[in-house]
């Protein structure tokens, strides 16, 4: 008979993200705090758009299109965005929202709370910066995808 893995006793991914010159070991979530995890991502992800939704979500480029004098673009793109909110095509996609501030530094205290029980979200928050937090979102992808394997 072949062994029963539990989430218990299965096998962790775990690895260091260096963040504003701290060091974190994050970690790979068992499958059921993983899906967790996504699901606060995304409603996370929701939220920092806002109510405007895909329209706050594309104000640059709307903005841009504006000022540029691209009327009949700005037109095109304003007819679009109804259509993609019916799509259920969310605003910010949760791998837009991982490579934010507020969604890398969200991750990052979710995949070391086991590892670094004294930090606390609002600490990690100031350190994980706009400058940052790109490169702290591929060091945890990094990290995920390893499996364990050392670098």
């Amino acid at each position: 008979m072949g062994e029963i893995v539990t989430e218990k006793s299965a096998v962790v991914t775990s690895g260091v993200v260096e963040v504003a010159g701290r060091l974190f070991t994050v970690e790979k979530l068992p499958a059921r705090q993983e899906e967790g995890l996504g699901n606060l991502l995304a409603k996370a992800a929701a939220k920092a758009v806002g109510k405007g939704g895909h329209f706050a979500a594309f104000k640059d480029e709307l903005d841009w299109l504006r000022e540029n004098g691209m009327a009949a673009e700005w037109q095109q793109l304003m007819a679009t965005l109804p259509r993609l909110k019916l799509t259920g095509a969310p605003p910010l996609s949760v791998d837009e929202f991982r490579r934010t501030p507020k969604g890398a530094a969200l991750e990052l205290y979710h995949r070391t709370r086991s590892t670094h029980a004294e930090a606390k979200l609002d600490e990690i928050e100031a350190i994980v910066t706009e400058v940052n937090a790109p490169d702290v979102a591929f060091q945890i992808g990094q990290v995920l995808t390893e499996d364990g394997k050392s670098g």
